[in-house]
């Protein structure tokens, strides 16, 4: 791998002159140097040391292209977490160590595009470095994805009123009761919603919401999945009206990843809540009866 020994600017430099020195890798490429990394990694039976020696510095060619190729897609994903308590040239080398994983446990069998199963390995890797570096406080897995809704939504309603919300106004918006919001919060050990933007690290240099949705990453399989699944909902939800169409998008933010409540989606179309539920009813029937995910529902 590409070890840092030189200052840290040095270094972001050569790393960065390197990448420019290799072209993006095909899709048949990545195959091709896929069977063969596979191959030295678990090569056949009954062959002799020649051919052995041949197919494992073949793997070994094959290992270092692929690598190369894809240096750009590990300083894409690094620069995603610059200030969080690490330099660049440090988030990158760890992405570098999860970029080697991926390209060994990578299958081209599966058909997917090898970016899409290593940006889950690179992922892991950078933010596992950060939360080591930073001490950061686990929490639960099960508690983070209320946690990012509850973080979400009082960043949305301190933008619409001026103001941080109350806890009265952040159930209403949420959809559930104080005594829920206050469980929830209780179960994180946070005692109120703003503690969701406390400062940690060794320098205090990120917030605690910042990493909450980095402790819960899918699995490099379940990326590919949810690719494949991205897909079929968008041929999906072309067969709905327009109006249906738009309540999910917006309901579930399915194109800027912010979910909207009943009202926010009334709000914004003009139109009553009931009448955002029931399209969002039908469309969701239409969507069950749909070919496009018929091989999903069935998973």
């Amino acid at each position: 791998m590409f070890t840092i020994m030189r200052s840290n600017k040095d270094a972001l430099g050569a790393y960065l002159t390197r990448m420019g020195g290799y072209s993006l890798l095909t899709h048949a490429e990545e195959v091709s140097l896929g069977q063969q990394i596979q191959s030295a990694l678990n090569p056949p039976q009954g062959i002799s040391q020649a051919e052995l020696d041949q197919i494992q510095k073949r793997g070994k060619r094959a290992k270092h292209r692929m690598i190369c190729g894809n240096l750009r897609l590990v300083v894409t994903i690094a620069k995603k977490y610059q200030k969080r308590g690490m330099d660049l040239i440090d988030l990158i080398q760890e992405g570098s160590l999860g970029l080697e994983r991926a390209v060994e446990k990578f299958d081209p069998a599966k058909g997917y595009r090898f970016s899409t199963y290593a940006y889950w390995w690179i992922r892991q890797s950078i933010t596992r470095a950060i939360a080591m570096q930073s001490h950061t406080i686990r929490i639960p897995v099960h508690m983070t994805e209320k946690l990012n809704r509850i973080k979400r939504v009082r960043r949305e309603l301190s933008q619409t009123l001026g103001r941080t919300p109350t806890h009265q106004e952040m159930v209403a918006e949420l959809g559930i009761t104080l005594e829920q919001l206050q469980k929830t919060l209780q179960a994180a050990q946070i005692s109120n919603p703003e503690s969701l933007n406390i400062r940690v690290g060794k320098d205090q240099e990120m917030e605690l919401g910042d990493l909450l949705e980095d402790l819960q990453m899918p699995s490099p399989n379940e990326v590919v999945e949810q690719d494949f699944l991205r897909n079929a909902l968008w041929s999906a939800l072309a067969q709905l009206n327009d109006n249906e169409r738009t309540v999910l998008i917006l309901r579930y933010g399915l194109e800027d990843g912010r979910e909207r409540s009943l009202y926010r989606v009334s709000q914004q179309m003009g139109i009553s809540r009931e009448w955002v539920r029931k399209l969002e009813q039908t469309a969701k029937s239409k969507l069950l009866q749909s070919g496009n995910l018929q091989d999903f529902m069935a998973a």
